[in-house]
């Protein structure tokens, strides 16, 4: 149990953080693409206003000046454009492209400072710009801009091929830095998450060893009760309170019994014993058992079973974990009521399933807490069943140490139906 806290504390704990480091590269790498192409986009800006090339002096242009989009409104840029240095003009590769509105010619490019891209292939991606039909954008590593005069539509490109390709190393090495830092801090959470839970396994420790204390001291005195009661019943005869303290007795011998037993498994850090066996003809000789038991409490109790499923088990917990399904489902029927039992293979996995009319409602909320020690759906929590609240724990630990899984399911707050997903051989 302890290992399995443990276990779930360092997976919590990474998990927080590797959401936090997610959201840090996610922002930083978005904001750097951001300030790409918002450096991007002031160049172009300044190369459209004159008109295709880049001008010795750096200016602003009013706010009447600034090229308008479509629909009429100005576009701005950045405020400090003048930011740029005086070697901005002979590091920036671009080229422009002006295409008159009216012939639709493309009667102005210039592709003197760019090497790589010739006047052919500087219209062909002028076009191919605007039939993107937005005023930004990219066609491949350019970065485009349109500026729509009254006689032509200039259409700027700036090669952000290396900002992009700094940008994408720079996401490349973010996430292997952060991946190292993700290792390492999980292997010094691993290291010291035993002294982080030092005082919960301290308080979980001390709550085995009263339970097995009080366990083993508990049987002394029922011994002497159970003794007391005989030599009363020798001297007065059998009465009904005689009756009742060997009944309460009995329920304090099974309640010490069913503590002992599931301190023990969780005290266990090995493996159960386990060996092929046939869960098929295992399950009918439980449900046989119980037939007698259902129909002296006016219930039916049917069973599907499908012959011959094999699996690695043990025997005797995987009895209990039938039993206890079984007594469960007899305990809380409602009368007159059937309860069915259904094994089946599914692909590589055993289902082992019991359902019945449950005798008290059932919230959505009591079908995560069945499992839970000592919870019981009955709100009076009396002792009418005969139950402790301690089964279906047992069962849930039966089935994780063999590999499996159990849920509680009610499509209607009344038909309970607990389910039992096993590996098959």
């Amino acid at each position: 149990m302890i290992k399995k806290f443990r276990t779930r504390f360092i997976h919590l704990a990474m998990s927080a953080l590797l959401a936090v480091l997610a959201l840090v590269i996610a922002g930083i790498n978005i904001y750097n693409y951001h300030e790409t192409r918002e450096d991007a986009d002031d160049l172009l800006r300044i190369i459209s206003y004159n008109r295709g090339r880049f001008p010795e002096e750096i200016v602003i242009p009013e706010e009447d000046q600034i090229p308008k989009d479509i629909d009429g409104s100005r576009r701005h840029g950045r405020k400090d454009l003048g930011g740029f240095s005086p070697e901005t003009p002979y590091e920036t590769r671009y080229f422009s492209v002006g295409i008159n509105n009216e012939t639709q010619e493309a009667d102005m490019v210039d592709t003197s400072r760019i090497v790589a891209v010739n006047e052919q292939k500087a219209e062909q991606m002028a076009r191919e710009a605007l039939e993107d039909g937005g005023d930004s954008g990219y066609v491949g590593k350019y970065r485009f801009y349109v500026a729509r005069a009254r006689l032509h539509t200039y259409v700027v490109f700036v090669d952000c091929g290396r900002a992009l390709e700094a940008a994408g190393r720079f996401l490349v090495g973010s996430i292997i830095i952060s991946a190292a830092g993700f290792i390492l801090v999980f292997i010094i959470v691993s290291l010291l998450s035993k002294y982080a839970i030092r005082p919960v396994t301290t308080s979980y420790e001390k709550q085995k060893q009263f339970i097995s204390n009080a366990g083993h001291e508990i049987k002394t005195p029922l011994s002497i009760i159970r003794a007391d009661a005989d030599i009363l019943e020798m001297d007065l005869g059998e009465n009904e309170w005689i009756s009742d303290i060997r009944k309460q007795v009995q329920r304090l011998t099974d309640l010490t019994e069913e503590l002992s037993k599931l301190s023990r498994m969780d005290e266990s850090e090995q493996p159960i014993p386990m060996k092929l066996l046939d869960l098929s003809k295992l399950v009918s000789e439980q449900v046989a058992s119980f037939k007698t038991v259902a129909k002296t409490r006016e219930l039916t109790l049917t069973d599907t079973v499908q012959p011959e499923l094999t699996m690695q088990g043990n025997e005797k917990a995987l009895r209990q974990l039938c039993s206890v399904l079984l007594d469960n489902a007899v305990k809380y029927s409602r009368e007159g009521s059937e309860i069915r039992l259904s094994l089946e293979g599914r692909g590589k996995n055993i289902h082992l399933s019991v359902s019945n009319l449950s005798k008290h409602p059932l919230p959505t909320k009591d079908l995560e807490q069945l499992f839970e020690r000592f919870y019981r759906t009955d709100p009076s929590r009396n002792s009418e069943t005969g139950g402790f609240g301690i089964g279906l724990s047992i069962a849930k630990a039966i089935t994780q140490s063999h590999g499996g899984k159990i849920l509680a399911v009610s499509s209607d707050g009344a038909n309970l139906s607990l389910e039992v997903v096993l590996p098959a051989v």
